[in-house]
């Protein structure tokens, strides 16, 4: 299933229709009201694959090389 924001994974988990993975920030209230459990599983690392995309003409300033190379580490 794929679902199109936080708040729709969570109703989407407290009634049920299965389990996700969000970070505690977004589910901190659910968690202390009780609405939504923690799994103490041991899970695979989490490894995503992003791309740096940008038009070939444009320029690269000095923010945007030090973003890029923040972005690389």
């Amino acid at each position: 299933m794929e679902l199109g924001n936080s708040e729709a994974i969570k109703h989407a988990v407290r009634h049920g229709i299965g389990i996700s993975c969000l970070s505690r920030r977004v589910v901190e209230e659910q968690l202390i009201s009780g609405a939504l459990v923690e799994l103490k599983e041991l899970l695979p690392p989490l490894i995503r694959t992003l791309y740096l995309i940008y038009h070939r003409q444009k320029h690269i300033s000095n923010a945007l090389e030090r973003f890029f190379s923040y972005c690389t580490l």
